[in-house]
């Protein structure tokens, strides 16, 4: 399996080849993408360097990977998660599982980020606030996934919530696609619902 090469996690290579493998499995169930993009880690690469930015970045994949296999959630049938671009603080999921489900893997994560903000001002050495914007959009393997790009565009698209005025209080805002009935979805409290 291709592996992005600073977190150890399947990359973009990884990401398509599981991509043409859903499309090739009617019935398997509904996917959804799930678009973690971290806030701020450009300024822990400014103020700390490259080296110790790759480091949080290597611990941010780990935790969330540990957090993934070793408390699976009972509603998630199953999900993986990916580094697609090389360069980025960007994180992917795939995961099969209806949008409530996809909800509460992202609280886990928001309480995995608030236990990491600890770990890396250890690390680091200054405090650190690590949070997350995240999307949400759903893929439908039985299409054959030939519109992937567009997926991916709309998920993008949607990834247009921002941290609003300056808080000390971390934001984890999650958007989601317009298509994806959330009229009956009880959004946890911790995340905030972006229209």
């Amino acid at each position: 399996m291709p592996l992005d090469l600073i977190t150890g996690l399947p990359d973009q290579r990884a990401f398509e080849r599981d991509l043409r493998t859903l499309g090739q499995q009617p019935g398997s169930g509904e996917w959804l993408l799930l678009h973690i993009d971290m806030a701020g880690f450009s300024e822990i690469n400014r103020e700390f360097g490259f080296e110790q930015a790759d480091r949080v970045l290597r611990q941010v994949a780990q935790a969330m990977a540990s957090s993934l296999a070793g408390h699976p959630l009972p509603d998630v049938a199953e999900a993986r998660i990916f580094r697609r671009r090389a360069l980025g603080d960007e994180f992917d999921f795939l995961v099969r599982a209806d949008l409530t489900a996809v909800l509460a893997l992202a609280d886990r994560l928001r309480q995995t980020f608030d236990v990491l903000s600890r770990e890396v001002s250890t690390l680091l050495g200054a405090p650190v606030r690590l949070s997350f914007r995240g999307s949400i959009a759903p893929l439908r393997p039985e299409d054959g996934m030939t519109h992937l790009d567009a997926a991916l565009s709309e998920v993008a698209a949607l990834h247009l919530t921002n941290a609003g005025p300056a808080s000390t209080a971390p934001l984890f805002p999650i958007a989601c696609h317009p298509c994806l009935d959330s009229q009956s979805v009880a959004w946890p409290s911790e995340l905030s619902r972006v229209p």
